[in-house]
């Protein structure tokens, strides 16, 4: 039997490359090979396999052997006998006491070793086999090997073993590296540039001899020739793939330009004519962007000094190219032809006194811009209410009181130097735009590693109930996160980003939107642009000459603070106008903007030609014949009905809000397992009509108040509303355990947050000269309660009345501490939105145990019974 077969030394001929059949161990690799037949990878055959293993007098000739033989060698998967033959000896040797005699790993048998592994084309088993055998050791003595790859033309298995032995010094870049990139095999490039830092450099100077030539043509095939190289991708060997996957490395390494002179030379040539195209042929550029860009780009080149000039006597603006001559001291006799003789003209002039012009000529005219004669669109807003945040100081103060809970709607962008080479642009500016004000945040000004950026970022960008708006800003939030790290992790998808530029290609599209203005596409250099969109919305275009100059320098002038604050204000009027028509022409514009946050497709009932009517989902009758309690019900509101949610909540109704960004499925799930009935409208309704049992889908008619939602709701469900439900749960957070503190209680932790706030630093006030203040009218009409300005008790907040208290009645100590301002779960009391002179009026406060909202007993209550504005009071008993 094979098991009680002790397996001898082996034969080792030093005159071949491979093992030869040995006999002695037929009785093993058969009984071997019947078991991985009939049982595969189990733990049957790795008993076999580790018996095998004991017994042999050298265990890494007999792995070997059995790897080297299994007739599966070639297949190269890792449920082949002969990667499991391996795997199960690298297993072995972990846990066998007496390890075998390194001794026993001689030179041969590492050669032997090479040659069968390499044989095959899976990675891991050539990694696992040179790492139990040791190969680096003797890594030397596989020199040969490997060049007899490359004979044979082996390119991405010669690169992969030259990394594993690490033998990168014994080759040249021409021997593997520019082949592969010839045969377009770009990732086993970097692959060895991420493991081989010293040829990055070498590898970007050989490419760069070849991808600036007089005769790129004949510099490739005489590579291709000298090298012969084989299946050679000649479409990925032209100027633009070429340079596009050297920019890249570059970026990737961080390796500087001058490695590269050719490719630099010729990416500031371009980049120079680029600027020369878009000042004299699309006059869109202003004069001061343009100087500003123009030094940016031919830097201390003398010869972009001199192709600058040349270009302005070509495009006949001789007084700027004497303006650059004389700036860069450019002398005479290198001065183009054309221009010296204007200037001999010039000259004369002046000697006889025919030249009327004076000193100042050039500066007057230069104030006058050569921009095309256009109206465009004006920023509603004076300079005062442009704001710039330069400090960290001015960042957290926006971040705690300029992005309020009042605030809907903001308008992104952001600004940063164009980059015409490898350098990766830096984000410069990043502007919000507000009804009121735009704030731009000077990123190169304030540290970028603060965590005060996470605090602004947490306010802002993971705030769902802002909707941020954008155009095509993709770039922008790949900047953000690029250039601040706190970001990299951050979301900034899904609902609460809406993209103008996908909903104007949707409306326009789908829905044949009609927008206020006509203006033909001919008469816009981009009908695409943002810029065309206001002109469709607003009347005019936007000013975009200071779109492309140096936003990295400092202080930005006036009218770049105006370009960028227009850019983000103008989403903001876009946004409005766009609904307003969409509203006006029976689109549903809400509808169509969920599909675009949430890529929840709507089912069109309009197209160009007529309208298409579809069948609505109707609902089935009414479930309760006899009047039920707030307790029955179990409701769940989309997000853009939390308004009808928040009055739910108010009358007791255990009421979730599905918070904006929220998946489907999750709310589906969460339906379900709750047994709650979705309120919702639009798509989203069918989608859960679909999916739910008969009534617990109600359909919202979104296009009547929240007071005619809530009546509606409460007569489907037969719902009967007590005295005692009304603000019984947390308007905020759903939650309806409270905890009962008494004035003096609250006036201590007032004091204790007191002290805690004064002993941090105090900062001035981004928007205002002083921290915002409540007011009785916010406080009121958050909740939409009538504020009449005659009762005295409209200071006080809405809340659950004092003998609601029915969960429980914790002693005074068991409810907070008074250092920490922290309810018994944790959560921050919010002593901050007690607004001043309540603590003197009222005796006892409730507290959300949740959330930590105050509450307390008010004239809300009765108001809410006496409104005439409430129809849902009928529900009221």
């Amino acid at each position: 039997m094979a098991g009680n077969y002790v397996v001898p030394a082996p034969r080792l001929l030093s005159h071949s490359n491979y093992l030869q059949h040995d006999h002695s161990l037929d009785p093993w690799v058969s009984k071997i090979q019947a078991m991985f037949d009939s049982w595969k990878k189990s733990n049957h055959l790795s008993s076999l396999l580790f018996q095998f293993f004991e017994s042999s007098q050298n265990p890494y000739y007999s792995a070997l052997y059995l790897m080297a033989f299994s007739p599966d060698l070639k297949l190269a998967k890792p449920t082949t006998l002969a990667f499991i033959a391996i795997e199960e000896f690298s297993r072995w040797l972990n846990v066998s006491h007496g390890r075998p005699d390194p001794q026993l790993l001689n030179p041969h048998l590492k050669r032997f070793a090479f040659v069968h592994v390499t044989s095959q084309k899976n990675l891991a088993l050539i990694k696992l086999v040179f790492k139990l055998y040791k190969l680096i050791d003797n890594k030397d003595d596989f020199v040969p090997d490997i060049k007899d790859m490359l004979r044979k033309k082996m390119y991405k298995e010669a690169s992969q073993v030259v990394m594993l032995l690490e033998l990168q010094d014994n080759f040249a870049v021409e021997d593997f590296l520019v082949p592969l990139v010839f045969q377009d095999v770009i990732g086993i490039v970097e692959d060895y540039m991420d493991a081989t830092p010293n040829v990055r450099t070498a590898l970007i100077g050989y490419l760069d001899g070849i991808v600036v030539s007089d005769n790129p043509s004949n510099d490739r095939t005489t590579i291709i020739h000298n090298l012969d190289i084989p299946d050679v991708k000649y479409e990925k060997l032209h100027y633009k793939p070429l340079s596009k996957f050297m920019v890249r490395l570059m970026k990737k390494y961080n390796l500087p330009s001058t490695c590269c002179p050719n490719l630099t030379n010729k990416k500031s040539r371009g980049a120079l004519q680029f600027i020369i195209t878009r000042k004299y042929r699309d006059k869109s550029i202003g004069n001061e962007s343009w100087r500003e860009m123009i030094l940016e780009t031919v830097g201390n080149d003398k010869e972009l000094h001199i192709e600058l000039i040349q270009s302005l006597c070509t495009v006949d603006d001789l007084k700027e190219a004497m303006h650059w001559a004389q700036y860069f001291s450019i002398p005479f006799e290198e001065l183009p032809d054309y221009l010296k003789r204007s200037i001999d003209e010039k000259n004369g002039k002046l000697l006889d006194g025919s030249d009327e012009s004076n000193q100042n000529v050039e500066e007057e005219d230069w104030e006058k811009d050569t921009l095309v004669s256009t109206q465009h669109y004006e920023l509603p807003l004076s300079s005062d209410n442009i704001v710039m945040i330069d400090t960290l100081e001015k960042l957290e103060q926006l971040s705690e009181f300029g992005l309020s809970d009042d605030l809907t709607t903001v308008g992104l962008d952001a600004e940063w130097k164009p980059a015409f080479s490898h350098n990766p642009s830096v984000l410069s500016l990043l502007q919000i735009a507000t009804k009121d004000r735009v704030f731009l945040i000077d990123i190169l000004s304030i540290d970028k590693s603060s965590s005060v950026w996470h605090r602004f970022g947490s306010a802002l960008f993971a705030n769902q109930n802002i909707l941020k708006l954008g155009f095509s800003f993709e770039s922008d939030i790949h900047m953000l996160k690029e250039n601040i790290k706190v970001f990299e992790n951050l979301k900034m998808t899904g609902l609460g980003f809406l993209d103008l530029a996908s909903l104007w290609n949707t409306l326009t599209k789908d829905w044949s939107i009609n927008l206020p203005y006509a203006v033909p596409t001919s008469s816009t250099k981009n009908a695409a642009s943002l810029s065309h969109l206001v002109h469709l919305c607003c009347g005019y275009p936007l000013d975009k000459a200071d779109q492309f100059s140096n936003w990295e320098k400092r202080p930005l002038r006036d009218s770049q603070k105006k370009y960028a604050a227009s850019d983000a204000y103008c989403l903001l009027l876009v946004y409005d106008t766009l609904k307003e028509c969409s509203l006006r022409q029976k689109i549903p514009f809400d509808d169509v903007c969920d599909e675009l946050m949430t890529k929840v497709t709507v089912k069109k009932t309009v197209n160009k030609k007529k309208t298409k009517h579809h069948v609505e989902k109707q609902m089935p009758p009414k479930p309760n014949s006899e009047p039920v309690g707030v307790g029955w019900m179990y409701a769940m509101c989309v997000s853009h009905l939390e308004g009808l949610g928040k009055k739910l909540r108010m009358l007791g109704i255990d009421t979730d809000i599905i918070p904006p960004g929220q998946i489907y499925e999750e709310s589906l799930h969460l339906a379900r397992s709750e047994n709650r009935i979705v309120l919702a409208s639009g798509s989203l309704f069918n989608r859960f009509f679909n999916d739910l049992p008969p009534t617990f889908c109600y359909k919202v008619n979104d296009r009547v108040s929240t007071e005619d939602q809530v009546t509606e709701v409460l007569e489907y469900y037969n719902i009967a509303v007590k005295e005692t439900d009304i603000f019984s749960r947390c308007m905020v957070c759903n939650c309806n355990e409270f905890a009962r503190v008494e004035s003096h209680t609250m006036k201590e932790m007032i004091v204790e947050a007191t002290r805690q706030a004064t002993a941090q630093p105090h900062y001035e006030a981004v928007t205002s000269p002083e921290p915002p203040r409540f007011h009785v009218d916010d406080l009121c009409s958050s909740y939409d309660v009538d504020y009449e300005e005659e009762e005295e008790e409209d200071d006080f907040q809405p809340g659950p009345p004092v003998h609601k208290m029915h969960h429980y009645q914790p002693k005074p100590g068991e409810i907070v501490q008074l250092g920490s301002c922290k309810t018994t779960k944790g959560a921050d009391i919010q002593l901050a939105e007690i607004p001043v002179g309540v603590l003197d009026k009222v005796s006892l406060f409730n507290i959300c145990e949740n959330c930590g909202k105050c509450y307390w007993d008010g004239s809300h209550l009765s108001r809410v019974l006496q409104s005439s504005n409430h129809r849902f009071i009928a529900n009221i008993v």
